[in-house]
């Protein structure tokens, strides 16, 4: 991901809002939900955001909204990445900051991992198209357990007529 290097220490909730694009509202929100986003606070009570927040929030944000994860999927994900000793690396490789922050841009590139593979921590990570074969399988049979449902139901229907 290539994002903005930063140039201070601490950001505000609402440079941290601009920043990653979230509102104030759900930044507050994730920090109830997601026990490793604890920003600090200043000595007026606001929130002070370090880089290493904003790093955690691109993170949150990709697997909400890109990976479509829930956010009980996202909070294991994220702990397994720091049972692993991986959490650092990945939000790393996930936030490289590249130029000013007023200037920013996100690339959202960062594989979450199938869960077949989070349970075979032995075997190679898979790759890109890999992943992508094996989303489309899925689906496919998400849709073939569709039809038969569908089809059970209309059957349901049609004896209720």
């Amino acid at each position: 991901m290539a994002l903005p290097k930063m140039k201070k220490l601490y950001y505000s909730i609402s440079e941290v809002s601009r920043i990653t694009d979230v509102t104030q509202p759900t930044l507050r929100y994730w920090e109830n939900e997601f026990s490793f986003l604890q920003p600090g606070k200043n000595s007026a009570g606001n929130r002070i955001y370090k880089e290493s927040d904003i790093k955690l929030i691109f993170l949150i944000k990709y697997l909400l909204y890109v990976q479509k994860l829930t956010i009980n999927g996202a909070i294991d994900y994220i702990q397994e990445l720091h049972d692993k000793n991986t959490l650092n690396e990945t939000l790393n490789s996930f936030y490289t900051p590249k130029k000013n922050i007023e200037n920013e841009t996100i690339v959202t590139d960062i594989p979450v991992a199938q869960e077949e593979q989070r349970n075979q921590t032995d075997e190679p990570q898979e790759s890109a198209k890999d992943m992508h074969s094996g989303i489309v399988k899925l689906l496919m049979k998400i849709k073939e357990e569709m039809d038969t449902l569908n089809h059970e139901l209309e059957k349901i229907q049609h004896k209720l007529d």
